[in-house]
């Protein structure tokens, strides 16, 4: 919609694909220069409609990362690890998968982005890193770092 398609709609009477009041506020955003992406999240705000969507069709991340063992990890099955890593133990060594690495604003320090399978990640808790590639600066692909802070993203 352009603000003169709106103005139409809204002095003509005709009817319109929204009601009057959801019209209304389109017309506000549009005149107001806000970028269509701000008038969506506000009309539409998708944790709303996605998050009752994968709580009712997806599986319990516990149950479903039993079944899934093999996906997941293809080393020893009776280590400790392995039967924390099944069974979504708490209290179990920490394993995560750090899908992104962003840089920080300092450019010293990097903020992990990932899933917890195990174990607990807490602030000051010295972490074991494991790659496929050189991490961390040097040549090896395994270094131990310390946790500065931890938060939950959901």
């Amino acid at each position: 919609f352009t603000g003169k398609n709106l103005d139409k709609c809204l002095n003509n009477g005709k009817k319109c694909f929204m009601n009057a009041a959801r019209l209304k506020e389109i017309y506000q955003f549009v005149k107001s220069g806000e970028p269509l992406m701000n008038l969506m999240c506000h009309l539409i705000p998708i944790e709303e409609i996605l998050l009752p969507i994968f709580v009712q069709k997806l599986p319990n991340p516990c149950h479903a990362q039993k079944y899934r063992m093999n996906i997941l990890y293809d080393g020893l099955r009776d280590d400790e690890a392995t039967i924390s890593l099944q069974n979504c133990d708490h209290d179990g060594p920490l394993i995560m998968c750090v899908t992104k690495l962003m840089l920080g604003s300092d450019k010293k320090t990097f903020y992990a982005h990932g899933r917890v399978f195990s174990g607990k990640a807490e602030k000051n808790a010295r972490v074991k890193m494991i790659s496929d590639a050189p991490t961390c600066g040097t040549a090896c692909s395994e270094c131990t770092e310390m946790l500065q802070d931890v938060c939950i993203k959901i």
